[in-house]
């Protein structure tokens, strides 16, 4: 069915199908004369650098905000505890957090590790997070 369409209209219905632009080379390696390893630093750098900026900037525009809500709401709970609005169960607070307290270490210690695989996006990302701190 394919091939009795005209060119134009494949080219239209079958777009991923067409010659590689400009950008190929960048963001896909081909069997045939594979790129080096380099572009794949620079595909990570270029990857890390941009989510870096963007929660750079991100927490640069909306982190008084979201600091001064959350502070603002700890306030005002701490308020309503001691005027005896809420009260507060430690002994299920603790152990809830005991039950939490080893997935926090394993999300560490996998979040290590992921940072020790990916150096180079990593240093791209804290790059572009400092960029996007300052723009």
């Amino acid at each position: 069915m394919s091939q009795d369409l005209p060119e134009c209209i494949k080219k239209v219905i079958y777009p991923l199908q067409e010659e590689p632009g400009w950008w190929s080379h960048l963001v896909e390696r081909r069997s045939e004369g594979a790129a080096p390893d380099d572009y794949l630093h620079i595909k990570q750098v270029a990857f890390g650098g941009a989510s870096g900026w963007c929660a750079g900037f991100l927490l640069q525009k909306y982190g008084r905000v979201v600091a001064t809500a959350v502070g603002g709401g700890l306030l005002l709970l701490q308020v309503a505890r001691r005027s005896g609005y809420v009260t507060v169960d430690w002994s299920k607070l603790e152990t809830d957090v005991n039950k939490v307290t080893p997935e926090l270490h394993s999300l560490a210690d996998v979040s290590r590790e992921f940072v020790k695989e990916n150096m180079v996006l990593a240093s791209g990302f804290v790059g572009g997070f400092l960029l996007g701190l300052a723009a």
